[in-house]
C-alpha cells in the first residue's frame, strides 16, 4: 500500500477551482492546485470535481449504549466503528447517560481506547447524570489530567433524570474542570445534559457568577428539547454562551416535543447569533419511541449516528449553504474541544478525515485518519462483527 494517496480535482466545500490534496500516512500535507508528484508511488483517486469536507467531529456519542427508561431490557447495545464512517463521523466523544448501574466509565473508556485502534478518533468525558460525578480515579480533576482522552466532564440539570445538584455543587464541578483542564493542556469542559425542569440557562450564569469559571468552559447540550429552550438558547448565545443542539431530537424521529436541530440553528441564526456559537451533536446510540401519527407510542428503535449529517445536509441544502453548515458538525466542535485545526479542518498539518459528497450532498465516501474507511455502500473500516456494525436500524 503507498504511504502517499492523492485525492485529485475535489471541491472544498464545494467551491471554486479543482483542487488536489495530498495525504501522507494519517497526515493531509499538501492542499492545491496539479500537485505533481513524478517518481513517487502514490495511490491516486480522481473523485471529479465532488465536493470533499472534512469528517465530522461529534461530541455526544454513547459508545456502550445508553440505559432505556422501560427497564432493563431497553439499554441499548454498544455502537461499532461501521456506523461511524458510513454516516461521516471520525471523531467522536463519548458519554454516559442516567444509568447508576449500568453505566460504567470504564467500560467507556475501554470502548474509545478500541474504536481508536480500529481507526477513527475518540474522547470521552468523565462524570454523569449523578452528582457526585462518577470517575476512573477518584477525582474529576485527575481524570482530566491523567486519562489521556478524558477531555471535561459530564453532567445533568433541570431535568428529573438528575440529581438535583445545587450551584454550588456545579460551581464545584465546574472549577475543577477548570483547573485540570488548564494544568493538561485540554479544554475541560463542562458538557451539560439540560432538560426542561425549569430554567437551566439561569442556574449557567448563576455557576459562572459564583464560580468565575469561563463562559466558554460550558456547553449545555439538547438545547432543542422544547420550543422554549430553543428560546432560551438563543438569549444565552447572544450573552456570551455556546449551544450545542441534538439532531436526534426530532419530531419526525418520535421526540415531539422537541424542534428539530436545524429548524433550531435557524432560529438562533435570524435572531443574530454568530454560527460560531451553535454546535450540533448527535446525541447517538439511544433508543427512541416509535410512534403512530397520532402520537401514540408503541415501541423503540437504535438510533446510531446518521442523523448528525443528515441535518447537516438539511441546512446545506437551505440557506446556510455547505460551507456554512458543515462548521457546525466540524470546526465549531473541534475548537470547542481543543482539537482545532488538526480536526474540523482541511488545513495542511490536520490528521486525514475527509468525506467526499455526491452531488446530491449524500456521503461518497470516508477517510479517517488517512484510510478509506467507507465507499459507495461498501465499509473498509470494520469490527470483529461486521455484520452488525453494517446493520441499519
Amino acid at each position: 500500500m503507498a504511504l502517499l494517496k492523492l485525492i485529485k480535482n475535489a471541491r472544498l466545500y464545494g467551491e471554486g477551482e479543482l483542487t488536489d490534496l495530498l495525504i501522507g500516512g494519517k497526515t493531509l500535507l499538501a492542499v492545491g492546485t496539479r500537485l505533481e508528484l513524478a517518481g513517487l508511488d502514490v495511490e491516486v483517486n480522481d473523485v471529479e470535481g465532488r465536493s470533499v469536507i472534512p469528517g465530522l467531529v461529534d461530541q455526544h456519542v454513547h459508545l456502550i449504549g445508553a440505559p432505556g427508561d422501560e427497564g432493563l431490557t431497553s439499554q441499548t447495545p454498544e455502537i461499532f466503528v461501521e456506523h461511524f464512517v458510513s454516516a461521516g463521523v471520525t471523531t467522536a466523544v463519548g458519554c454516559l447517560g442516567f444509568g447508576r448501574v449500568t453505566d460504567n466509565l470504564r467500560a467507556l473508556y475501554v470502548k474509545a481506547l478500541c474504536l481508536d485502534e480500529q481507526g477513527i478518533t475518540t474522547y470521552v468525558y468523565t462524570g454523569a447524570f449523578a452528582v457526585p460525578s462518577p470517575t476512573i480515579t477518584g477525582h474529576i480533576g485527575e481524570d482530566i489530567v491523567i486519562m489521556q482522552k478524558v477531555l471535561g466532564v459530564k453532567v445533568a440539570i433541570c431535568d428529573a433524570y438528575s440529581s438535583q445538584p445545587s450551584v454550588a455543587e456545579l460551581a464545584r464541578i465546574a472549577s475543577e474542570a477548570y483547573v485540570a483542564g488548564l494544568q493538561a493542556g485540554k479544554p475541560g469542559l463542562v458538557h451539560l445534559h439540560v432538560g426542561h425542569h425549569g430554567d437551566p440557562y439561569r442556574v449557567l450564569a448563576e455557576v459562572q457568577r459564583v464560580s468565575g469559571v469561563p463562559v466558554a468552559q460550558f456547553v449545555p447540550t439538547h438545547c432543542n428539547w422544547s420550543r422554549s429552550l430553543v428560546s432560551g438558547a438563543k438569549e444565552y448565545a447572544l450573552n456570551g454562551g455556546f449551544v450545542d443542539f441534538s439532531t436526534v431530537l426530532d419530531p419526525a424521529r418520535g421526540s415531539i416535543t422537541s424542534v428539530r436541530a436545524s429548524e433550531a440553528v435557524m432560529e438562533l441564526v435570524h435572531g443574530g447569533v454568530s454560527l460560531d456559537r451553535i454546535t450540533l451533536s448527535c446525541d447517538g446510540n439511544v433508543g427512541m419511541p416509535l410512534r403512530l401519527p397520532d402520537g401514540t407510542k408503541i415501541g423503540l428503535y437504535l438510533e446510531r449516528v446518521g442523523s448528525l449529517w443528515s441535518e447537516l445536509r438539511q441546512l446545506a441544502l437551505g440557506e446556510l449553504g455547505l460551507r456554512q453548515a458543515v462548521s457546525l458538525g466540524t470546526e465549531n466542535p473541534a475548537r470547542r474541544l481543543g482539537l482545532y485545526p488538526r480536526k474540523g479542518s482541511l488545513l495542511p498539518g490536520a490528521d486525514a478525515d475527509i468525506i467526499v459528497l455526491n452531488d446530491d450532498l449524500t456521503i461518497h465516501s470516508t477517510y479517517a485518519k488517512g484510510v478509506l474507511a467507507y465507499s459507495k455502500g461498501r465499509c473498509f473500516l470494520k469490527s470483529q462483527f461486521p455484520e452488525e456494525g453494517c446493520r441499519r436500524e
